[in-house]
């Protein structure tokens, strides 16, 4: 079962020295960010991070200054991106139509497509939980302190939690790798938070749910229903099912009347899916 995943946004506060020290880390892991990415569509796209940390490990160190840890972090953000960007090329492939035969041909793009490599053009840098950033309590004033890694060594800032976040810190979320972004002159630190889902949704439906109907009409394109009828007989479900397919049918009068394009009048437009699933038991 998949678990929620969030995003926590706080809005940290540093002074001048601090902030030169922020400046400092994000910029040079963004151009480390570069160099790596300019490897890659060099040396005909190696994504592996190990392959990619035996080579480059020792020279980001010494000409970009990062530690071990964001050294290793800087390999691990270009290979996400373009294995983010090879995925979108492979679900959307180029289609192309024979000017001569009047096909249309269909060819599956991979990152040999890319004309050129990935750039990373904004300040940034991914901070591992407890290697790299941390939340620590000053037992005298009682006050939480954001303590972030940088290359002239560890600052402790504050921060922000708006009250929508405030829940995050209850103990049942975890904590992943934090990216120090800059918007406005304003400096923000996201964290991804995931939390296992309620064990209530792994249980089987209960004996009276006897029927659980989930419909989707794409006639509406963006109405979507979903309801759970414990008392719905089959006589009601092919009378729900008749009233969906004459809405349907007025919609596509309504549409005609008003000259909606042509891609609204198309028959898998206007097909209803519906899903009975029926208990066990």
């Amino acid at each position: 079962m998949a678990d929620t995943v969030k995003t926590m946004k706080l809005h940290i506060h540093m002074d001048d020295s601090d902030i030169s020290s922020v400046i400092h880390v994000t910029e040079q892991y963004h151009l480390a960010c570069n160099f790596v990415s300019q490897y890659i569509f060099d040396h005909d796209f190696p994504m592996s991070s190990v392959t990619l940390s035996n080579r480059l490990y020792q020279t980001i160190r010494s000409e970009f200054g990062l530690k071990s840890q964001m050294t290793q972090s800087a390999i691990r953000t270009v290979t996400a991106r373009y294995d983010g960007i090879r995925t979108q090329m492979k679900e959307k492939p180029y289609k192309f139509k024979d000017v001569y035969t009047n096909q249309w041909h269909c060819v599956y793009r991979n990152l040999d497509w890319l004309q050129k490599p990935v750039l990373f053009s904004r300040p940034q840098a991914d901070l591992v939980r407890n290697r790299d950033y941390s939340f620590v309590t000053d037992q005298k004033t009682n006050t939480t302190y954001l303590s972030l890694n940088t290359l002239d060594g560890r600052i402790k800032v504050t921060f922000d939690v708006p009250a929508c976040f405030s829940d995050y810190f209850d103990g049942t979320w975890s904590f992943g790798t934090g990216k120090i972004v800059s918007l406005k002159d304003e400096w923000y630190f996201h964290i991804p938070m995931t939390r296992k889902n309620d064990t209530e949704f792994d249980q089987p439906p209960a004996k009276n749910d006897r029927h659980t109907i989930c419909t989707t009409s794409a006639t509406l394109k963006y109405f979507n229903l979903c309801f759970n009828l414990t008392s719905m007989s089959l006589k009601q479900i092919i009378l729900y099912n008749l009233l969906l397919i004459f809405l349907c049918k007025a919609f596509r009068r309504y549409s005609k009347k008003r000259n909606v394009s042509s891609d609204v009048h198309s028959s898998s437009f206007y097909s209803i899916v519906i899903c009975v699933c029926f208990s066990s038991g």
